[in-house]
């Protein structure tokens, strides 16, 4: 792969959910980069959550779900790039969720790409998900029809016909990234990655599914780099470009490589919990598109991803430690 891509140097770039956990690493890149980095975060939310010390031009904090707040803050950016994160993640698959994804999700990605279309030249990066695949043939490919299993997937697939519309007509360009199981430090929801490698460190087994159904890991700081090559690749606008690490990973193997990493805790107690109704068995998509296209390929294998997360979460618990013990007189 290519040098990282400075490319954005300069230029005003436009940010939907920041806090999230890609979101963050994002806004960290590109400040580096020094782009001029404008936020949208919704009302309310943890700004703490960015890293201390990143300088950005400009916070908007506005509902995702209204679309002339949404609007104005994007019109009044003016950015040349707009990263599009902000959404609303679940696994569940009760239909009770579906009217709320699609009201973020769906409706939101409709708001984002009406303001960008005022904005000659702007550029939208989508990031959708391979859960849209579903539980298609694998390896998934960007050209196979979408089965979407949930009411989050579904409101993804309807994020990315959005999108693909909007850059047919030429309202607004547009690339679609879809992201295979994201994983690293700083994630904040209960991964499988996360909480394996927690409850070893705490002692305690982890209780999994019989867990021989696979997965696509990739590190989220290969994620970053795929979204920044999105941005200014020529060739990358009206496509739809899995970001994945093409390797089929067995649950029951990525425990093992978990376990042997940490070195301490508990046999995890594999059975003990069920598989979700409808889980997709094989899950892991083809990079070929993505590569071809930004000149871009997953470089952190899972033992060094999951080394970097094993050693964050050490450095937690030390601080939660320091913190516990540091109101203490010595005796």
């Amino acid at each position: 792969m290519d040098e990282p891509i400075d490319g954005l140097r300069g230029q005003r770039v436009f940010v939907t959910g920041p806090t999230g956990f890609i979101g963050r690493h994002l806004v960290r890149t590109l400040a580096a980069t020094g782009a001029a980095v404008h936020l949208l975060v919704e009302p309310g939310a943890m700004l703490d959550a960015l890293a201390s010390g990143v300088e950005v031009a400009g916070i908007s904090e506005v509902d995702i779900t209204r679309p002339a707040a949404v609007r104005e803050a994007i019109v009044s950016a003016r950015p040349q790039v707009v990263f599009h994160l902000a959404a609303l993640v679940s696994s569940e698959r009760t239909r009770d969720q579906l009217p709320r994804m699609m009201a973020v999700n769906h409706q939101g990605v409709l708001s984002i790409l009406s303001a960008a279309a005022e904005l000659p030249g702007a550029r939208v990066i989508q990031m959708g998900s391979c859960e849209e695949y579903g539980d298609g043939p694998v390896p998934f490919a960007e050209t196979q029809r979408e089965n979407p299993l949930s009411p989050y997937a579904l409101s993804k697939v309807a994020a990315t016909h959005a999108c693909l519309c909007y850059h047919r007509l030429g309202w607004v360009q547009v690339v679609v990234l879809r992201a295979s199981v994201v994983y690293g430090p700083g994630e904040t929801r209960p991964s499988f990655v996360r909480s394996v490698i927690d409850a070893l460190l705490a002692g305690q087994a982890p209780r999994t599914s019989p867990a021989e159904q696979t997965r696509d890991f990739v590190y989220v700081q290969d994620v970053i780099e795929a979204c920044m090559r999105a941005a200014v690749r020529p060739q990358a606008p009206g496509r739809i470009l899995n970001i994945c690490s093409g390797r089929e990973v067995q649950l029951r193997d990525a425990l093992d490589t978990i376990r042997r990493i940490v070195g301490q805790g508990p046999a995890p107690q594999i059975g003990a919990l069920p598989y979700r109704e409808n889980e997709t068995m094989r899950y892991v998509a083809s990079p070929r598109l993505a590569a071809e296209t930004l000149g871009w390929t997953a470089r952190t294998s899972l033992e060094e991803g999951i080394a970097c997360v094993v050693n964050e979460r050490l450095s937690c618990g030390h601080e939660r430690e320091n913190r516990r013990t540091s109101g203490r007189r010595t005796p």
